[in-house]
């Protein structure tokens, strides 16, 4: 409980209960959807202050950036990494012997998981 600010934690989708019938999962699309909630809540003219952390600070910064100095005043990101490249994903996706970057970072099955969870620190630090 915070007496300084209505705290909105939003359930990302596809993560907790939250999914879509939409084919979209980017963090753009996460921003876009929690953005509008906002919008639907009536925050609209209040100053708004972000944080995310992991996958959820991807979120907060393109909220951030869609939302504008105008409306968010302060942004918060942590243990995410906003400078990792296209070339640094497939090198993670090279050495976690997929395809797909989130097959690795959701895994379906047992192997998959075993992979992600057997790769050293460093080889995970680009994500």
């Amino acid at each position: 409980m915070s007496h300084h600010f209505d705290i909105i934690v939003p359930d990302l989708i596809f993560f907790g209960g939250s999914t879509s019938s939409s084919s979209l999962r980017s963090e753009v699309f996460q921003a876009e959807v929690f953005t509008r909630l906002l919008d639907v809540l009536g925050v609209a003219d209040r100053d708004i202050y972000i944080a995310g952390t992991s996958y959820g600070g991807f979120v907060a910064y393109h909220m951030a950036q869609s939302l504008g100095l105008e409306r968010v005043k302060k942004v918060v990101i942590a243990s995410s990494d906003l400078l990792k490249s296209e070339e640094d994903d497939k090198e993670l996706m090279k050495r976690g012997g997929v395809d797909n970057l989130v097959d690795l970072l959701v895994p379906k099955n047992t192997k998959t998981l075993k992979s992600l969870l057997g790769r050293p620190s460093s080889c995970l630090s680009s994500f």
